[in-house]
């Protein structure tokens, strides 16, 4: 596996994954556990995951999305997760604290049963806080494929259409959203571009300028997979630049909206070798 897809995986789990720390008793005796996971509404995301880094996929209901379930990747084997916990760890911006301390788990052996209690208890801690500690670090080019891992998990590509009083005006968007403020530091440390406050979460948007929205499209498209398509569509509705052609935007606008429906999605499974 290359580090392409250890960043990949590293900006999923910081967007939509968890490294999990459990306890369970049963009488007299107690297992902690520890274990990846991602959520995605996208099938081909986690059957990606699956391709890579082995573990297993499955679709969950849960009420409160759309379409009434949601898919899961978790890996649980004990060495396995340990191994991809080391290759993702230079990547991690949000959950490296976290990582640090599964490591630290997973090399335990012997009886230290209050060590176990310790390290669990403390990244269930760090799970709960959006604090996290800043960690401002250049990935150099991992950056995109770490971004790509980010924007399939909170990230939007979208073409608007606004109705006015006496026409129809189309545009795009093309941010991502975060609630932790400690990976919007590094996304500005590392792209350069400063993040909107909102309501209940921080938008990290991409370059203003035509151009320069067009080349950093560019350079994260190889690294996406759920969100491939509609990035592409965004580069055609960008590259029309100035003409009118209302049908064309149209079109654009019905495409897009059709991707950001797990309903009508396109599996897009490979990434760039």
């Amino acid at each position: 596996m290359k580090a392409k897809h250890y960043a990949y995986l590293a900006g999923l789990i910081d967007g939509d994954g968890c490294i999990n720390a459990s306890v369970a008793k049963s009488g007299e005796s107690t297992w902690y556990r520890i274990h990846l996971s991602v959520n995605s509404v996208r099938r081909n995301v986690i059957t990606t995951l699956e391709k890579w880094f082995g573990g297993k996929g499955k679709q969950r209901n849960r009420s409160h999305y759309k379409q009434g379930y949601i898919w899961e990747w978790r890996l649980v084997a004990k060495e396995h997760t340990k191994e991809i916990l080391k290759n993702i760890l230079p990547y991690l911006v949000i959950k490296y604290d976290q990582a640090e301390l599964a490591i630290q788990f997973l090399n335990l052996s012997g009886n230290c049963s209050d060590e176990r209690e310790n390290l669990i208890r403390e990244i269930q801690r760090l799970n709960q806080d959006l604090d996290s500690r800043e960690r401002l670090v250049d990935f150099d080019n991992n950056k995109w494929p770490y971004l790509g891992g980010l924007f399939d998990a909170e990230g939007t590509f979208t073409v608007r259409k606004d109705n006015r009083d006496s026409y129809i005006h189309y545009g795009i968007w093309a941010r991502l959203g975060n609630k932790n403020k400690q990976v919007i530091d590094w996304l500005k440390f590392s792209f350069g571009i400063e993040a909107h406050d909102g309501i209940d979460a921080y938008y990290w948007p991409l370059p203003y300028e035509r151009e320069k929205k067009e080349k950093f499209i560019l350079n994260l498209l190889p690294y996406l997979i759920t969100k491939k398509d509609q990035a592409k569509v965004l580069l055609e509705y960008i590259r029309l630049g100035d003409e009118r052609n209302p049908q064309k935007r149209e079109e654009l606008f019905q495409k897009c909206f059709k991707l950001n429906h797990p309903e009508s999605l396109l599996e897009v499974t490979t990434l760039r070798n």
